[in-house]
């Protein structure tokens, strides 16, 4: 299933080459650029049992950066995805659309944004700010934008620490994940006591009271280390599932959201030409009540995960003069 033949036709217009970055008299900064490109991607393993298992992608991307230098800062990235084969991989919202207001010390943004935590190259089990567009591609899924209001402040020098820099952030409004739809590449389904299910069609919302979330954190460079820590309570980004039966007694995969508290410690340290990077995250699910699957043999089973820490470590070596 994991194997793949992927043709691409690319081609990318940056219009910054013709309409060129403005830095008018120094005061300012506007980049423009533009990206058109067609994949078409056949699985060398078929699931015979679903009608879609290829994907024909058209992306139009556009970018626009506008930074004035002294207190305001734009950026807009609006998108249109077409798949002429799964409809419901089309996507017509932007990732990233927001405002920042600066200064040297100082920071208020918002709107949708993609924001990073983590320092690990693969897996990053701390960052848990954005969500992953599943439909997509289930197993390597790409962040999607979410809207968010932030406020950061930053302190140059502080004794033996610099660069120390505190962040607030804010998600007002819920977003949920987007799952493949049922007969498509990646559909979710499967068997229980001999009887097959498939994913419910509409997703369990959660409470408005539980649907806003915050976060903040704090990062400092100490000597050659860099230093963060990370707090975050909110909606898993990811949907957990329970079974139930439908109005036509169908067994459906029924998605739904639950609670989490993250907190969360990198590090990044540098020695010559290695760094050494660890990545940590200890998730709190305590606080919500009990999800059982509604089936008699499952129903003692709780569907929500208990507390779990979440550990990755990781090694970069830095080859220098190699070209």
């Amino acid at each position: 299933m994991y194997k793949r033949i992927k043709y691409v036709i690319f081609l990318t217009i940056v219009l910054s080459g013709i309409l060129p970055t403005k830095p008018a008299f120094a005061e300012y900064k506007i980049d423009y650029n533009a990206t058109v490109a067609f994949e078409h991607l056949s699985f060398l393993l078929n699931r015979p049992d679903y009608t879609i298992n290829e994907q024909e992608t058209l992306n139009l991307d556009f970018g626009f950066v506008y930074d004035n230098y002294k207190n305001f800062y734009i950026n807009l990235h609006p998108r249109l995805r077409i798949d002429f084969r799964d409809y419901s991989r089309n996507r017509y919202l932007p990732n990233e659309a927001y405002l920042k207001f600066y200064n040297d010390y100082l920071e208020v943004n918002g709107g949708f944004q993609l924001r990073t935590w983590g320092v690990s190259n693969s897996f990053n089990p701390s960052d848990v700010l954005n969500r992953k567009d599943l439909e997509d591609n289930y197993y390597v899924p790409d962040k999607l934008g979410d809207v968010m209001v932030g406020f950061k402040a930053v302190i140059p020098n502080l004794g033996f620490m610099s660069d120390l820099t505190f962040e607030i952030i804010g998600f007002p409004y819920f977003q949920p994940t987007p799952l493949p739809e049922n007969d498509t590449r990646f559909a979710l389904q499967g068997n229980v006591g001999g009887v097959s299910f498939t994913r419910s069609d509409e997703q369990e919302y959660p409470e408005l009271k539980n649907s806003f979330g915050g976060a903040a954190s704090i990062s400092a460079t100490i000597k050659s280390s860099d230093i963060s820590l990370h707090y975050y309570h909110g909606l898993e980004r990811e949907a957990g599932f329970y079974l139930a039966l439908d109005e036509s007694a169908n067994l459906r995969l029924t998605p739904f959201y639950y609670t989490i508290d993250m907190v969360g410690m990198n590090t990044e340290t540098s020695i010559g030409k290695f760094i050494f990077h660890t990545e940590s995250a200890f998730k709190i699910t305590r606080a919500n009540e009990p999800r059982f699957h509604e089936l008699p043999l499952l129903s003692s089973s709780d569907v929500i995960p208990n507390d779990y820490f979440q550990f990755v470590v990781g090694l970069d070596f830095i080859l220098n003069n190699v070209f």
